[in-house]
């Protein structure tokens, strides 16, 4: 099934279960998802990136990626890079760790086998990773899998969009928000762009 397709399926649908959803994101256009070949970057970038600002991701993964000629090294390659050397771009201790037993874990790991996983295990494979926690799970299933039926429900943005759009004086708990999320089923990847982009509209 082509993107557009699914799209169109998927406004359809919440123009069903949820017209509220509906009305509010209908006019948005979602840029197609292209599955990256590249999960490892993925995974590592997903790493660095969590608790800064984009700026300060971009900035660090930016003295990264130079140590390797301007684009993200192999799991080998990582792996045989110096922990102080690591460390000068601006990454922590912590995450020089992460993004070393996300290489261990990566670098004889037959990909093809492991995206045909179902999402479950793939949850459970990763987060057996210390580093990698749910979050970064979901985010790389939708965002570098192309899975169409991810939802996060500790994200703060799907939160805050949930918390706008329904007039909510308070955040939903995380059990609530994922209550909230059954109805999109089996779209709610899709409706957690269109919560993003709202929410940035």
């Amino acid at each position: 099934m082509s993107y557009k397709k699914a799209h169109t399926l998927a406004l359809q649908y919440f123009k069903k279960v949820d017209p509220v959803l509906y009305v509010a994101t209908g006019e948005i256009v979602l840029q197609p998802l292209r599955s990256k070949k590249d999960h490892f970057g993925h995974l590592v970038s997903s790493i660095v990136s969590q608790q800064l600002s984009s700026k300060a991701a971009d900035t660090i993964l930016s003295r990264l990626f130079a140590l390797y000629g301007g684009m993200c090294p192999s799991p080998r390659q990582l792996l045989a890079t110096r922990k102080d050397k690591l460390r000068k771009v601006g990454l922590s201790r912590a995450k020089v760790e992460y993004i070393k037993n996300v290489a261990v874990f990566c670098k004889d790991l037959d990909w093809t086998k492991f995206t045909k996983l179902d999402d479950a295990e793939i949850v459970r494979q990763l987060t057996g990773v210390k580093g990698v926690g749910v979050w970064t799970v979901q985010m790389f299933m939708i965002f570098s899998l192309g899975h169409p039926d991810i939802f996060a429900p500790g994200d703060l943005g799907l939160r805050n969009a949930v918390s706008k759009l329904y007039g909510k004086k308070a955040h939903l708990t995380p059990k609530e928000l994922e209550t909230l999320a059954e109805k999109w089923k089996p779209y709610r990847s899709f409706a957690s762009r269109l919560l993003w982009k709202y929410l940035d509209v």
